[in-house]
């Protein structure tokens, strides 16, 4: 078996935190900037995973 850091169990991940973790957090209203801080990320890969995630499963959003 091969570990893919970019995956777990398959999803996407941004230094190991699952995509849509970091999507949650900004849906229920949590700035860029405090996910980043929380999760020792870069508010561009914060900002990134989030538009990768509203549109992988069909969901839009001008905030991220």
């Amino acid at each position: 078996m091969v570990c893919d850091p970019l995956r777990a169990v398959g999803e996407p991940t941004v230094d190991g935190i699952l995509v849509d973790a970091l999507t949650e957090q900004f849906r229920v209203g949590e700035p860029l900037v405090g996910i980043a801080e929380t999760d020792d990320l870069t508010v561009e890969q914060v900002a990134a995973a989030v538009r990768y995630e509203l549109v992988r499963t069909g969901r839009s959003s001008s905030a991220a």
